[in-house]
């Protein structure tokens, strides 16, 4: 790593994770760039065990709570593990979430409530939507079904 591996430790123990975050990556393109690979490894590695990562989302969660953002609230729960107080989420906004137009945070919320029946219909709600070609995956606006006769 061009940068010292020992920087972005300091950085994550002086609880500056943004930073600790940037010189990893900056270190591990390095590597893969000087031909290192078991070094960007190593460090992609290190990166996932040191806690940096779980900070971020946290910041992610703490963020979205200021900005009263569920939608960015209930994803760093998720990618946080952080299953018990997802649902307590969910549940805490639950007339928001019916009242809204977003299935995915619906179908959370039925997952949620134990309403299995209505997440599955969601379920085939979003999947309707969506169309696969050659860039990947895309959501068509709610009012549009999907034309999967070309889906790969």
């Amino acid at each position: 790593m061009t940068t010292s591996p020992s920087g972005p430790r300091l950085l994550a123990t002086a609880k500056r994770f943004e930073e600790a975050a940037t010189d990893y990556v900056r270190g591990i393109l390095a590597s893969l760039e000087e031909g290192n690979t078991f070094s960007a490894a190593f460090y992609i590695k290190e990166l996932a065990e040191d806690g940096v990562l779980e900070e971020l989302f946290i910041l992610v969660l703490q963020s979205a709570k200021e900005q009263k953002n569920l939608w960015w609230q209930v994803r760093a729960l998720q990618e946080l593990g952080w299953d018990d107080a997802l649902r307590e989420l969910l549940l805490e906004n639950q007339n928001e979430i019916e009242a809204g137009d977003n299935p995915g945070l619906q179908q959370l919320l039925a997952e949620a409530k134990g309403d299995h029946a209505r997440a599955f219909e969601l379920r085939k709600e979003i999947a309707s939507r969506e169309r696969v070609d050659g860039d990947g995956v895309a959501f068509l606006p709610p009012d549009e079904k999907a034309d999967r006769s070309n889906d790969v």
